[in-house]
């Protein structure tokens, strides 16, 4: 369990490449389950050669230090091959407080308004000058329907939200109404938070 909800690890055989691969699940009550990305696997194969270029078994994950620490078994070869002396060792991957993105599909709003609603972690030492790794940040940018940037509306200029509750989105200089009617992607940038909802108004 992470948070409110639970996480799954899937693996998965690809008999045409005769490789396994591992996938990432998630459920809300441990009984309904849901790809998080069906096409694309939690975590990618090393390079032909590589200890885990054929085959990875993933545990469930650790948590110590902040991090999850995540032990998973290898193999460097075709599934279907029998000799695997020498070639299936244990190996740890570690996830701490990256960053996640968020891409939606393209779609258009009407207003001049965008607002986002979080959950964000607010450690127990907030508030003093240098912020923590452990504290919240969410950024968006505005993409066209095909992903591409929108002058004014990049990460960077968007204004960080920190805190919990349902902020106002806005970017440095930038007039959103401008982009009404227009197919846009949003993309979130985010960091130990819960991303809830957006609304255009």
């Amino acid at each position: 369990m992470c948070g409110d909800f639970y996480v799954g690890f899937l693996m998965v055989h690809q008999t045409h490449e005769q490789t396994w691969g591992v996938y990432l699940l998630s459920s809300r009550d441990n009984f309904h389950w849901t790809w998080v990305d069906r096409h694309t696997p939690f975590m990618a194969r090393g390079e032909v050669g590589a200890h885990d270029a054929g085959c990875q078994d993933m545990s469930g994950p650790i948590t110590h230090a902040g991090k999850h620490w995540l032990y998973y078994g290898a193999f460097s070869g075709a599934h279907g091959e029998t000799n695997r002396l020498g070639r299936s060792p244990v190996c740890m991957a570690m996830a701490g407080p990256d960053q996640a993105t968020i891409v939606t599909r393209p779609m258009t709003f009407a207003g001049s308004k965008l607002l986002i609603a979080i959950d964000a972690s607010n450690p127990q030492d907030r508030g003093t000058p240098q912020r923590n790794f452990d504290e919240c940040d969410l950024r968006a940018a505005l993409l066209d329907q095909s992903g591409g940037a929108i002058d004014g509306f990049s990460l960077d200029k968007s204004k960080p939200l920190f805190d919990s509750g349902k902020h106002e989105m806005s970017w440095e200089g930038a007039d959103l109404s401008r982009l009404a009617g227009k197919p846009i992607r949003l993309r979130l940038a985010q960091r130990n938070c819960a991303f809830y909802s957006i609304q255009f108004i």
